[in-house]
Order: structure tokens, then sequence, then C-alpha cells
């Protein structure tokens, strides 16, 4: 499973960047059909994908160029969520094999059912009266965690360790602050 991932995301960032070339190489007032269809033919089975490399292609918004995104007036894909979760024995793998600030991240994310980019960005001083405040990306909304039990023990590792220098940030390496 994890071969044809890659495989996958390889071919489609080959792809990419093969067509990345082509487009720079263009005049920039160019007409854009030569893309669009084998874009649509490489992706019809595979929406997802074709919605996301949608989102990327250089436009005059990144001042590659004046033209027109090849891409504009595409019909997008919604996705779906995944219904693949991580194992208790895939985590536990990757816990061990991890350095001590991947393992204080995953151990604050499996206790606190935060997203990786909230635990990330948890600062010292989100940390008052014994509760853990997290500002959450997708939603905006602040969520309040009482910080007891197993949380209260990973708080107090993180904070025992010892670092060069000190970050606002809880997640940091020992030597790069962050």
């Amino acid at each position: 499973m994890e071969n044809m991932a890659t495989d996958l995301w390889f071919t489609a960032a080959t792809q990419l960047n093969d067509q990345f070339q082509d487009f720079q190489r263009l005049p920039a007032t160019a007409a854009m059909p030569m893309f669009r269809q084998p874009f649509e033919q490489r992706f019809e089975s595979r929406s997802s994908v074709r919605s996301r490399e949608a989102n990327i292609w250089p436009n005059s918004e990144w001042g590659y160029t004046d033209a027109t995104n090849p891409c504009q007036g595409m019909k997008g894909f919604r996705e779906s969520g995944r219904d693949r979760y991580v194992t208790d024995a895939e985590f536990l793998a990757v816990h061990g094999k991890a350095d001590p600030t991947l393992q204080d991240a995953m151990d604050i994310a499996l206790l606190t059912g935060q997203r990786p980019a909230d635990v990330l960005k948890i600062q010292c001083a989100d940390i008052r009266d014994g509760t853990l405040f997290v500002s959450q990306n997708k939603t905006g909304a602040t969520r309040a965690i009482e910080i007891v039990g197993e949380l209260a023990s990973v708080i107090e590792r993180i904070d025992g360790r010892k670092r060069e220098r000190r970050s606002a940030f809880l997640l940091q390496t020992t030597t790069a602050g962050r």
C-alpha cells in the first residue's frame, strides 16, 4: 500500500514538473488548451488528485506569466473524508523510532485529539491555570483542555528537557529552539 501511494505521488510530481517546464517555455500570452486535455485525461479516474494539481498550477498570481491558469474553469471535485486510521501498532512503531520532539508532538496529539498543525503551534503561554488552550486553525475555535493524568506527565517531560535555548513554543528541539 505504501509503495503504491509513493509511486502515485512520484508519478504525479514528475508529470507536474514536466508540464511546468513546458509552461515556462511558452510566451506569456499563449493559450493553454494543450495542457488542459492531457490534464483532464490523466486524472479522469482520480478526481481528488486532479483537483489538487489544478490548485497548484503556476499562474499570474505567482508572477510566472500574465496568461490565465490553464485549469481555470475546470470542474473541481469534492473529496470525501478518509476512512483509514492509524492503528495502535503503527502509532507505536513510528513513536519508537521518532526523535523526542516528534514523540512529544505525537503524544500531545493523541491525548488532546488535536490536529498536527494545531499541536505544533501550541505556545507555553497557552498553558494557564492547569488548562491547555488550543486555537484551532480549521474552525477558529479555541478549546480548553484540562491538564491531568498522562497529558500532565507529557508536558512535565517536555518542560524538564534540557535545551540550549528556550522558545515560546511548547514543542521545540534541543538545539534550534523550535
